[in-house]
């Protein structure tokens, strides 16, 4: 049915109940559940979550009339709202709502189990979505448990019936994982999900070729976050090229999740050193979404604005740097459209974008402009974590982190150290509450905060906070080597920087030697970072040549010198 057809079937049933309310108001309230679907399949959020709202309140009624026979329908539109609400960035209330739909389906199940089980299981998955985005992780991969557990059991039950809702939870409590830290379980249970969905493929292609694209799209990105980078390029190139299949069968249907795919195998393609072709990929994202925000500007606004932000990101890496700030100042244009038609849903977008533009712009040497994008950034994450501290707080501190480098590069290195120690304190707090998944956020402020230290003639303490950062990434490797092998020999080179400059020389080549040593492990593309070491071993050697000579030749058996001039 049309916009047009919908909206005039709500107005004769509204006229309808006019007449006779008793006889009619099911079908007012099922005919706005229809129109708030359909307005939010057309990207017109709000309008849906107004008309869900009404359904909901209608459905309210009519199970305090009859609750037997419309508590299944009040539950089904609280799920639906909690959506909805998500969706246009009032999540506080969305949780509310969504808990309100998972006790109505327990309610309905304990009465009638056959009946309502999938029910609440479905809505156990889904009230976990929504405790994610209000930060409440922890709480959020519990709930997806308990729905991976009940579909668990319907499957067991059923497998024809239940199998794809199974994998839909496998998919989603992964991704919450992840968020948490536990990445390693995350690619376990990513990997289960994209075998149920093959399993599901084999059997029924048109119906679950989709599903598996989505699923290995995820897996990708799993993959990523434990360092099989070159792993999650392969399932992600698989991902796009089954999304490209099903966009050559059913372009309106399948572009939208072409794009996405395409955006996520370009990050893919950069964390593998394929940066040119990380770039191509990137743009025909963009380009894909553009088109689609020709056709339905409420629908994809947003998600062009994030493509571009992505896009820029990858055009500063191949050193393409003023294209990447016009781009990165349109993704800011976008975002600033949409939080002023929005502000609770895209302010937190506006904020990632300020803080990548800044970059960019810091980039092209515009650094004093660098300076105001960060503050701005700064500024929003602070108000976004005061009205929820745990969705936002891990957000502030990356912004202060990335602010305070800033502040350092147009000298003001006071400045900079309060901010960077701010940082610290945040990623601090956050790490004592999830140890596995802010750890590296936390090693990686120590870092910086010591060369801000160091800036400011703080000596003493760059080299105790550089000790710290490499303490922690030495834990950190222990976990997951690929992952975070680049940052240890970056804290390393730090660590031998802060040495060099409180003087202590001969120490300096100690990390630097290390750096050296573990750095042959790198891939080829991620050595840029050895270059930057051998230049700290050369600047100590001119500073204090025999302590410096000494110390090399005590931990490698060769002398600096020749080592020096063969480099």
């Amino acid at each position: 049915m049309t916009d047009q057809g919908l909206v005039e079937a709500v107005r004769r049933t509204r006229e309808l109940v006019e007449q006779d309310r008793d006889t009619h108001l099911p079908a007012l309230a099922g005919s706005l559940n229809s129109y708030g679907g359909y307005l939010a399949a057309a990207g017109r959020r709000t309008e849906a979550a107004e008309a869900s709202e009404e359904a909901v309140r209608l459905f309210g009624e009519l199970a305090g009339q009859d609750r037997d026979t419309y508590l299944p329908d009040l539950a089904a539109s609280l799920s639906n709202q909690a959506a909805l609400l998500g969706q246009i960035g009032r999540r506080a209330e969305a949780v509310e709502v969504s808990q309100q739909a998972v006790e109505l389906y327990g309610e309905l199940a304990e009465l009638n189990r056959d009946a309502y089980l999938p029910n609440l299981a479905t809505s156990l998955n889904n009230h976990a979505l929504r405790e994610a985005e209000v930060g409440r992780r922890a709480e959020a991969v519990e709930v997806s448990q308990q729905a991976v557990a009940l579909r668990s059991q319907l499957a067991e039950l059923n497998s024809d019936a239940y199998l794809p809702d199974l994998a839909a939870s496998l998919s989603n409590q992964a991704a919450l994982l992840g968020q948490i830290g536990r990445r390693a379980e995350a690619v376990e249970v990513s990997q289960q999900a994209v075998e149920l969905y093959g399993e599901l493929a084999e059997l029924n292609r048109d119906a679950y070729l989709p599903n598996l694209a989505t699923s290995l799209n995820n897996h990708a990105l799993q993959l990523a976050e434990v360092g099989r980078r070159a792993e999650a390029v392969e399932v992600s190139q698989q991902a796009v090229a089954l999304r490209s299949q099903l966009a050559e069968l059913n372009r309106d249907a399948y572009l939208p999740d072409l794009a996405a795919s395409l955006n996520n195998h370009a990050t893919r393609s950069a964390e593998v050193g394929r940066r040119a072709e990380a770039v191509e990929v990137s743009q025909r994202a963009v380009e894909l979404y553009g088109e689609l925000a020709e056709l339905n500007r409420d629908a994809y606004l947003p998600n062009l604005a994030s493509a571009l932000n992505n896009h820029a990101a990858l055009l500063a890496e191949v050193g393409r740097r003023a294209e990447a700030v016009e781009v990165s100042q349109q993704a800011v244009a976008l975002r600033s459209q949409l939080a002023e038609l929005n502000r609770d849903a895209y302010l937190p977008d506006l904020a990632a974008s300020l803080n990548n533009h800044a970059n960019r712009v810091a980039e092209m040497g515009r650094r004093a402009e660098a300076v105001q994008l960060s503050q701005r950034a700064v500024e929003l994450y602070g108000e976004l974590a005061e009205l929820n501290r745990d969705a936002y707080l891990p957000n502030l501190a990356s912004a202060l982190n990335n602010h305070a480098n800033w502040l350092a590069e147009v000298g003001r290195r006071a400045e900079a150290v309060e901010v960077s120690q701010q940082a610290v304190a945040l990623r601090s707090q956050l790490a004592e509450l999830n140890r596995d998944a802010y750890l590296p956020d936390l090693a990686a402020s120590l870092n910086n905060h010591a060369s801000r230290l160091a800036e400011t003639g703080r000596q003493v303490e760059a080299v105790q906070i550089s000790g710290l950062a490499v303490q922690l990434y030495r834990e950190l490797i222990a976990l997951s080597r690929d992952v975070y092998l680049p940052d240890y020999v970056r804290s390393l080179a730090v660590q031998g920087s802060t040495l060099s400059r409180a003087q202590r020389y001969g120490e300096a080549v100690v990390p630097l030697t290390e750096a050296l040593t573990v750095g042959q492990e790198l891939p080829e593309y991620a050595r840029r970072i050895l270059e930057g070491v051998v230049a700290l071993l050369r600047e100590a050697y001119r500073a204090s040549p025999k302590d410096v000579d000494r110390a090399f030749e005590r931990l490698t058996g060769q002398d600096l010198s020749s080592w020096i001039t063969k480099r």
